[in-house]
């Protein structure tokens, strides 16, 4: 058996090389693919424009700005949202005419469809504002090191951005290419602020454009800020550890106390039986 020649090896190792170059290389995400398989499936059936266009409301578009969402995908959302509520009606119509009670579960799935998609965003943004919350302390100490050293803001936040993870970095990425194309500070930041809609970012952005103004040393106003935000993220902690409590008393009263008083009732049942078929032993 002879072996391969060694520029064949080369070629060989070349060749797995690309392939695992390729195949490791994080694949773009396309707009669409951001969106459950129903949304998308439902967004595939042809809807009148003006009826997509009608369901596009300010509440869909506003949560699907802080979700991340594209335009496009609103689209989608509103088409899916359409397609939904009238593929309920057609269903509730088709078993209303074997069933009267069918009419009822078509409007039942009607309103599903036609809130599924709203409740799928809101839910979405409400952990993506949640995820950015909590992943701003983290970033203010790393500008506040980065502007202490001497760097300016849009350079120290650059240099964070690039050292995290997550929506956060996201966001900022967008505002600082907004700066870079010309956009007045105070129009970029307070872009970020709606697209977040979290107090602690517009209280943020609002330290800063504050200590712009006045001339201020950033590193200050934003040390300021990181300390307020890990005491409010300290009384968030405090807050639900309190509703906590509540609850757990709730389940040890509906769950422990009703077992521990079946294993008394069971005992004492046992010992009961017991004393029956003695006195009844000895009457025999």
């Amino acid at each position: 058996m002879s072996l391969p020649s060694p520029l064949a090896i080369w070629g060989m190792a070349l060749a797995a090389l690309a392939i695992g170059l390729r195949t490791g290389r994080p694949r773009r995400r396309h707009s669409g693919e951001r969106l459950p398989a129903a949304i998308r499936l439902a967004a595939a059936i042809p809807v009148p424009a003006a009826w997509a266009d009608r369901a596009r409301g300010t509440r869909l578009r506003r949560a699907a700005i802080t979700a991340g969402l594209t335009d496009r995908d609103t689209v989608l959302l509103a088409r899916s949202r359409v397609a939904a509520a009238a593929a309920g009606l057609v269903m509730g119509g088709a078993l209303a005419a074997a069933h009267p009670l069918g009419l009822i579960v078509g409007c039942a799935a009607a309103a599903a469809g036609w809130l599924g998609p709203v409740l799928w965003v809101l839910g979405r943004a409400r952990r993506r504002r949640a995820r950015i919350v909590m992943d701003l302390p983290d970033l203010v100490d790393l500008v506040v090191i980065c502007a202490a050293s001497g760097m300016a803001l849009e350079p120290s936040i650059r240099l964070a951005t690039e050292r995290l993870l997550g929506p956060l970095p996201a966001e900022l990425a967008r505002t600082l290419r907004e700066l870079d194309l010309g956009t007045p500070r105070r129009t970029a930041y307070g872009r970020l602020a709606d697209r977040v809609d979290a107090p602690e970012i517009t209280g943020l952005v609002g330290a800063l454009l504050q200590a712009d103004e006045l001339g201020a040393p950033i590193a200050a106003a934003l040390r300021r800020q990181g300390d307020l935000m890990r005491s409010a993220r300290r009384q968030d902690v405090r807050d639900a550890a309190a509703r906590a409590a509540p609850k757990v008393q709730l389940v040890v009263a509906l769950v422990m106390v009703p077992a521990a008083l079946l294993l008394v009732v069971g005992v004492f049942v046992l010992q009961l039986i017991g004393q029956i078929a003695t006195v009844a032993g000895g009457v025999t």
